[in-house]
């Protein structure tokens, strides 16, 4: 493999971190430049997004020492790719009842929530800084609404600690009740790049499907955000925008993005 880098252009620093954080910028480049008749939009996208994908997974990598490897793959024009893959997956859980909710639990989802629209997530909180006392009252009101049929809570954990969660709500109005929406997915920032957002979304597809019988999801997403694309690998589709309906500041007004699954 590393015979292959050289011949890309590449010589890797000696530290793993370090040498993660070189592909992330010279690795999608070096193949790019090499790849004949590629589509120079396609290009641009494709090498945003590996190399966030590197540079967050090589922060992690530098931060929490996490396990993972390396495993090489040709592309069509015989250009080295790389990939990673972790040891773990989320352990995933579901939570129906206010009763089922631990402190410790409880304490976690605030913590999470607080650090994510602390690091700007849009997960609810849209004018950080928030606190403590901001968070709980409505961590509280959501916990006190979970009911098996009418609203689930998701949790995802690594590494035995909370990682991220979601919410999926039923409304007990019998003309909409065959549908249900998706609220406060998250990921602990510390957790991104692991795929917590894709598996949590996608245990709630099954929930939806398989336990509540639903037959479509709605969601809201704010613009702006490249959570449309994020939806969309997902199976989303957007149907609709109400343009310019949130503003953050005087001058950032974002359109609120509509988004449709369906059939589950």
């Amino acid at each position: 493999m590393g015979e292959r880098l050289r011949k890309l252009g590449i010589r890797l620093a000696q530290t793993r971190s370090t040498a993660l954080f070189q592909l992330a910028t010279e690795l999608p480049a070096a193949v790019l430049a090499r790849t004949p008749g590629i589509d120079i939009t396609v290009a641009v996208k494709w090498q945003r997004a590996a190399a966030g994908d590197w540079a967050a997974y090589a922060a992690e990598v530098s931060r929490r020492n996490a396990k993972a490897r390396l495993i090489p793959m040709s592309d069509p024009a015989d250009m080295l790719l790389l990939m990673t893959t972790h040891e773990s997956m989320p352990d995933l859980a579901q939570v129906t009842d206010a009763h089922e909710v631990t402190p410790e639990l409880r304490r976690q989802l605030i913590d999470c929530w607080i650090a994510v629209s602390n690091s700007g997530g849009a997960a609810g909180f849209p004018f950080p800084p928030v606190q403590d006392n901001d968070v709980a009252p409505v961590t509280d009101k959501l916990l006190g609404r979970l009911d098996p049929q009418h609203s689930r809570l998701v949790t995802a954990r690594l590494d035995d600690v909370l990682a991220g969660w979601v919410v999926l709500n039923r409304d007990p109005y019998r003309l909409i009740g065959h549908w249900g929406t998706v609220n406060h997915l998250q990921t602990h920032p510390e957790y991104r790049g692991r795929g917590v957002g894709s598996a949590l979304m996608r245990e709630l597809r099954k929930i939806a499907r398989g336990e509540l019988g639903l037959e479509q999801l709605h969601l809201a997403a704010r613009g702006k955000e490249g959570l449309e694309d994020f939806y969309r690998r997902l199976g989303w589709r957007e149907v609709g925008r109400w343009p310019g309906a949130l503003r953050l500041a005087p001058d950032d007004t974002r359109d609120e993005v509509l988004m449709l699954l369906d059939p589950l």
